[in-house]
């Protein structure tokens, strides 16, 4: 359990700015338009809004994305329409 800080990455204070911005917006909207992007069965990629924790149902939303062209592993990105 702990924090990091990535430095020396690189990505600008606007699109750091942008992502956070757009990250606030879709966990502000209803569960219904996030369902649209829901992690399913078969695709572990996507909103998902009933983690459990230790067996026990957590009060976290999260949203899994991995690199592109590995779905393989474990499907693909889902993205939402702004």
């Amino acid at each position: 359990w702990g924090f990091f800080q990535v430095v020396g990455h690189g990505i600008s204070k606007e699109l750091l700015r942008h992502f956070d911005d757009v990250t606030r917006r879709f966990f502000a909207y209803d569960k219904a338009l996030k369902e649209k992007v829901q992690r399913t069965k078969d695709n572990a990629r996507g909103w998902c809004g009933n983690e459990f924790t230790k067996q026990r149902p957590d009060r976290k939303e999260i949203f899994d994305v991995g690199a592109e062209g590995t779905f393989e592993v474990d499907g693909v990105n889902r993205w939402p329409e702004f």
